[in-house]
């Protein structure tokens, strides 16, 4: 918001750093950005996407605002992926606010009046946790099988990936990014040391054939309220 780039101004204007961590900003005033590599796990999924739909279909997008500057990176790269195939597109971007249940009404709404539409990509958590309770209801009633990938990993999600409601979901190491942040903010503070611009923390996409590989990061024992910052 323009706000908050009022804050990194008068921040850097009184030689105060600040590290962003998982969501980014074009700007100088800023000591580094720590998180994920948003363009690149858009790419991934935009990968991945291809491959479930067999490199046709029209995929519906859910991001919680499209002025987020992560969530739009995660689009972009997406798109860059599936646009290596004439027979797919991205039908609408939506937003749900953050709010599962607003997700859930769009996304039905979006399905019944398009479908045309093979795939949901979920640029973000929200997105993602409201396809995993309602995929089941709508291949019940509906027989079609909708392709989904997203981000955030919980035991909402994984219980929809091991039915197979959803194909998968990035995994983001948020508690690593905290103590990254906090390290590098303490090297410089102590010892003058100034970080790379951008440092990125790992990402894992999970499927159901690697399920226990989500224990490696900790997800259970991480409680981040990633759209409350």
């Amino acid at each position: 918001s323009e706000r908050f780039k009022e804050c990194l101004e008068n921040a850097g204007k009184k030689g105060i750093p600040v590290i962003l961590v998982d969501s980014d900003i074009d700007t100088e005033q800023k000591l580094c950005y720590v998180g994920t590599d948003n363009y690149k796990s858009g790419e991934l999924l935009g990968n991945r996407m291809k491959e479930e739909c067999e490199e046709k279909g029209e995929i519906l997008c859910i991001v919680s605002d499209k002025k987020i500057f992560n969530q739009q990176e995660r689009i972009r790269g997406f798109q860059d992926a599936i646009s290596e195939c004439p027979q797919m597109k991205i039908a609408d971007i939506l937003e749900c606010q953050s709010n599962k249940i607003l997700g859930k009404m769009n996304i039905i709404d979006a399905l019944k009046k398009n479908p045309q539409i093979k795939g949901i990509f979920c640029a973000e958590g929200t997105g993602t946790y409201a396809c995993s309770q309602l995929m089941e209801q709508w291949e019940n009633d509906c027989k079609k099988n909708i392709h989904v990938l997203g981000y955030d990993f919980n035991n909402i999600v994984k219980n929809a990936i091991e039915k197979g409601y959803i194909n998968g979901t990035i995994q983001q190491d948020s508690k690593n990014m905290g103590e990254l942040a906090m390290n590098i903010m303490q090297e410089y503070l102590e010892n003058g040391i100034i970080p790379e611009k951008e440092i990125y923390t790992d990402i894992l996409l999970i499927d159901k054939n690697n399920l226990k590989q989500a224990e490696k990061i900790g997800y259970e024992l991480v409680d981040v309220p990633w759209h409350f910052y």
